[in-house]
């Protein structure tokens, strides 16, 4: 169904003068009562001559007949009022109008002689409800109230104050979750004039969701299309996420904002709909071109070809940084400003070294997806070539997959020549680029032993030529530490710690003695090696003097304790 047909039908039933009832009913979050809210306000705001008594009512959590009939008459507000909702003033002027305190003082003073005054309270308050007519009701959320409200005796109420008090009913559900889903079919169709079943696509949930004013529908809308999300509620975080990478990316990082906005709806999509979309780690995990590798190896059984399908053309290829970022960002609900933008550079700088490549990925998709002239000569030839050229610019799984393949078709020499290239392409990169643990594979990835073990001999014949007191100092400024900071440390002495200690002051002294406390809390050769060196600084220190021991004691430094 059409969001015009909905909106028409909308403003049909509010326009006309007979009493009816009007269901809208339809699947969670796909804009029900968004709809319903926004078609009313815009009628309001182009009747504003008429006047008009309206109640929404949502029954989640209402546990019998008198409760709804309360709340109705409780929540009933006039004029502008509307668009507000009600409020202690707008009940205050509703006990005060004079129709309605005449009509509940006789009652009260009737019930007063027989009752008391808690029955003054109580029958005061139900009849209430008797002063409700010539207005407008919404009933919503029928499908949240609690089991002790029977579903026929809130559709009897309905037809009881369309027929007798001239009111003009709507009825708003989940019809997929209500525990009494035959109860409300089997009466629906008696007393409902109208029965619309709400179901709309991307292209109308985007235009119900998300103002033409709005800063990120030009970066959403193809991307909502393509994954065909229709629910109101995930557009509506959409618009949320996108509008703050907006704000956080606009100035310094523009370019990026397209493909981190893709990213961000992808991964919202996939918390917020998992029994439609793809899992979070799907997500994180896939590479277009490690996918197309892999189909060409025969190895995509592992693979969730549906998504695979649905992502060849979407603005994803792999979680960079950035990427990694975003996600984390979604499935949290916070975007971190200095996080994403720390990913942001890394990633920019990224793009500058590559300056263009593409190469690997054209040799997959059009010398073996794409014809099935190709010779097979040809193919390993160019894949080996563009492997080459593209060294410093390809990631480790996709060089990885292109070794395999060379390995698997006979061309082992060409293989090897790859890995050299690599390696030597990338032999700027620093220590932590070369621990192959740290890349990302796809399950189920195996990592070619060639270039593992290249990747094994260029991190131990590394080099760091920084000072590691300079290095110490500079972890304790910042609070944190990298693996290459770790290795040169691991690599120092007690006297050199000792030595360390010693020369930094203040602030810096007592920031750094700090850091080594929690980098020997950590369980890889390197800490354990800090810990111990560091553990025999203090001792060396402390053994100069009491007053210096009890300085290191201070700094919560157990002398005692094991290496």
């Amino acid at each position: 169904m059409s969001l015009a047909f909905i909106e028409a039908e909308i403003n049909r039933f509010l326009s006309s003068n007979d009493p009816e009832i009007l269901c809208i009913r339809g699947a969670w979050g796909v804009g029900k009562t968004y709809a319903w809210k926004k078609y009313l306000e815009s009628w309001i705001e182009n009747n504003s001559n008429i006047e008009l008594k309206y109640s929404y009512v949502s029954l989640f959590g209402l546990g019998n007949i008198d409760d709804v009939r309360f709340a109705i008459f409780e929540r009933t507000v006039t004029g502008k009022n509307i668009i507000g909702g009600p409020n202690e003033n707008t009940f205050n002027e509703l006990i005060s109008a004079k129709r309605v305190r005449s009509h509940i003082f006789n009652l009260g003073r009737l019930g007063g002689e027989l009752l008391g005054k808690r029955g003054v309270v109580d029958i005061a308050a139900r009849s209430a409800f008797s002063t409700v007519r010539d207005q407008l009701i919404c009933f919503d959320d029928l499908e949240r109230a609690k089991s002790s409200l029977d579903i026929r005796e809130v559709l009897g109420l309905s037809s009881m104050l369309k027929e007798e008090r001239r009111c003009k009913i709507v009825i708003i559900l989940n019809d997929n979750e209500h525990s009494q889903k035959k109860e409300f079919y089997k009466y629906v169709e008696k007393v409902c004039d109208v029965n619309l079943h709400f179901s709309i696509d991307a292209s109308d949930a985007i235009s119900l969701g998300i103002n033409n004013s709005d800063k990120c529908k030009p970066y959403v809308t193809a991307c909502i299309e393509k994954l065909k999300i229709n629910n109101i509620r995930i557009i509506k975080r959409i618009s949320k996420a996108s509008n703050r990478i907006i704000d956080i990316l606009h100035n310094n990082h523009i370019g990026l904002l397209d493909e981190s906005i893709a990213t961000a709806i992808l991964a919202i999509w996939s918390i917020h709909d998992p029994d439609r979309a793809p899992t979070l780690d799907f997500i994180r995990n896939y590479n277009r071109l490690s996918t197309l590798m892999a189909k060409g190896r025969g190895e995509q059984d592992s693979v969730d070809e549906k998504y695979i399908k649905l992502l060849s053309g979407y603005p994803y290829r792999m979680a960079n940084k950035l990427d990694m970022a975003i996600i984390s960002a979604a499935e949290t609900g916070y975007f971190d400003q200095f996080a994403i933008l720390s990913a942001a550079e890394v990633v920019e700088l990224e793009r500058a070294r590559q300056q263009g490549g593409g190469r690997l990925s054209k040799a997959w998709e059009d010398l073996y997806h794409g014809s099935l002239a190709t010779d097979d000569e040809v193919f390993y030839d160019e894949l080996k070539a563009s492997a080459i050229v593209e060294a410093s610019t390809i990631s480790p799984l996709n060089i990885n997959s292109a070794i395999r393949v060379l390995k698997e078709g006979g061309r082992v020499a060409d293989a090897e020549a790859v890995i050299e290239a690599y390696i030597a392409g990338n032999i700027d990169r620093g220590y932590e680029f070369f621990d192959i643990e740290k890349h990302h594979f796809s399950a189920g990835e195996k990592v070619d032993d060639g270039l593992k073990a290249a990747f094994a001999r260029q991190r131990a014949a590394f080099t760091d030529e920084r000072d590691p007191l300079e290095v110490l100092r500079q972890i304790g400024e910042r609070s944190g530490w990298s693996e290459q900071d770790a290795a040169l440390l691991a690599k120092q002495t007690p006297a050199q710690f000792e030595h360390m200690l010693e020369t930094l002051k203040g602030a810096n002294m007592r920031n750094a003695i700090e850091m080594l406390q929690h980098i020997g809390r950590g369980t890889s050769d390197e800490h354990k090696a800090i810990k111990s060196a560091s553990l025999a600084a203090f001792r060396r220190i402390a053994a100069k003097s009491p007053l210096r021991a009890r300085k290191i004691r201070g700094f919560g430094i157990n002398l005692d304790a094991e290496d």
